[in-house]
């Protein structure tokens, strides 16, 4: 309420599976428990957050932590927003540290993330419009390789020359 009236910019942020590695330690004391960072307000009290934004859109920036999925506290926490501070024609923006979609596609497994897949079919239905997602390594190695003849090519002996 004390900062109900503060102008500045404010700063969200997920976290990913790295910032597991120590239990959340580091995200919860550098951001969560930091309060400013750079001259940006870092309000956030949990690894997720629900931020009303304008025209009717809304962000949920969820925590799948190690396991892919939200658990169930902050399946509780969502689905309170969506009942009791959702307008019937409000959007959400889901925000995601992995593109749980694609993963499902690429691994062929159905329901990779059920919690969430739960608030959004079921209590947000349709209302969630957009998915963002990060945590894609592209990382390529190329290397020479001498080319090989193509074993459909049979090749030619010299026509026997008169002598």
């Amino acid at each position: 309420r004390a900062l109900a009236n503060y102008k500045g910019p404010s700063a969200f942020a997920i976290p990913g599976n790295h910032d597991w590695i120590d239990g959340l330690e580091t995200f919860t004391n550098y951001i969560q428990h930091k309060g400013w960072l750079g001259g940006w307000l870092l309000p956030q009290e949990k690894s997720y957050f629900a931020l009303k934004l304008p025209h009717t859109w809304w962000v949920f920036g969820v925590d799948l932590a190690l396991v892919g999925d939200i658990d169930i506290l902050q399946l509780r926490y969502f689905v309170n927003v969506v009942e009791q501070r959702l307008a019937a024609d409000d959007n959400v923006l889901i925000l995601t540290h992995e593109p749980i979609w694609l993963l499902e596609w690429y691994y062929q497994e159905e329901c990779k993330a059920p919690n969430l897949r739960q608030l959004v079919r079921g209590h947000l239905r349709g209302r969630a419009r957009v998915h963002l997602a990060g945590d894609l390594h592209f990382y390529m190695r190329h290397s020479f390789q001498p080319p090989k003849p193509c074993p459909h090519v049979v090749p030619s002996t010299p026509a026997p020359t008169a002598q």
